[in-house]
């Protein structure tokens, strides 16, 4: 198995030009094509270090946050997209934001949030580890939850090797649940 890691816009460059198999992604346009199954379903949330002024609240309001500095995924990445989203739901953009970094993926998003450059949305499923020992703190949005499904891609008319069948029947039938927060 060789994995590459990339924002969704990369991953599907990829699968158009034959470069992997299947992609895993959580947003993504011209879904006609593409295989797009189901696999599970995320909750962004709001981080911030241990000693943000902010940490100790039990719930911050969308309003707050756009008033602290802002670490924010690139351009083409799905967590943007979702963010985006749900900023224009509440009627504000990203313009909104008073972005400090803007960062290629989530593990230096989790650093520079740990080392006080701002506040984040990231994954509830990449933060696990840093929650538990302590180093980031989830604020809860008085707005509600953000939501999102991840997906298996695959080229239509595509033959997978019987390696790549097993693999993705093991992707569908992990015990995600054991590992929620």
């Amino acid at each position: 198995v060789s994995v590459s890691i990339g924002n969704a816009k990369k991953i599907l460059e990829m699968l158009n030009s034959s470069m992997i198999d299947f992609g895993i992604i959580s947003e993504m346009s011209g879904k006609n094509k593409f295989i797009v199954e189901s696999i599970i379903s995320d909750e962004l949330c709001v981080i911030c270090s241990t000693d943000h002024p902010l940490s100790n609240q039990k719930s911050v309001s969308l309003y707050d946050v756009v008033k602290e500095p802002f670490v924010i995924r690139e351009e083409g990445s799905s967590t943007r997209v979702i963010i985006e989203k749900f900023l224009a739901e509440h009627g504000l953009t990203v313009s909104d934001l008073h972005i400090s970094l803007i960062l290629g993926s989530t593990g230096s998003i989790k650093e520079a949030v740990e080392r006080g450059i701002g506040l984040s949305i990231v994954s509830k499923w990449a933060i696990r580890k840093e929650v538990s020992c302590g180093n980031l703190r989830i604020l809860k949005l008085k707005e509600g939850k953000i939501t999102r499904d991840f997906y298996i891609i695959l080229p239509k008319n595509t033959i997978l090797s019987p390696a790549v069948e097993e693999f993705i029947t093991y992707l569908k039938n992990y015990p995600y649940s054991d590992l929620i927060l």
